[in-house]
């Protein structure tokens, strides 16, 4: 089950089967190669999308099951979070909330307070 769910290039709904899609469509937006990156959320999925192609279930048991789900979550994250910096974020909204020398070295602070603005 676990090679399915995690490994599979073939079932549309395993975890290798999204990121390697992710990885073409990012790289299709950007116009770069595959294999190649020229931003950090290609960088990231295209990391994540080798781990996940030479690992198997043996490297997920003796790691263990919700240690090696955690650390993909982890991953997954920082990848949402580099599509969100390279494709979402325009670089006059970052100039306009965040004056030269003041950007922290995550938005992340900066993107709850924008959530929590929009809830309410």
């Amino acid at each position: 089950m676990v090679d399915l769910l995690l490994f599979s290039n073939e079932f549309p709904r395993s975890v290798r089967h999204c990121i390697r899609r992710a990885d073409e469509v990012l790289h299709d937006i950007s116009g770069t190669p595959t294999g190649r990156y020229s931003n950090s959320c290609e960088k990231i999925t295209g990391a994540l999308l080798a781990k996940l192609s030479f690992a198997g279930p043996p490297e997920v048991m003796a790691r263990g099951l919700h240690a090696y789900i955690d650390e993909l979550q982890v991953q997954l994250n920082a990848a949402g979070q580099a599509v969100f910096e390279n494709y979402v974020l325009l670089p006059g909204e970052v100039d306009r909330h965040f004056p030269r020398g003041t950007r922290p070295e995550s938005l992340s602070d900066w993107q709850r307070e924008q959530q929590q603005q929009q809830q309410q």
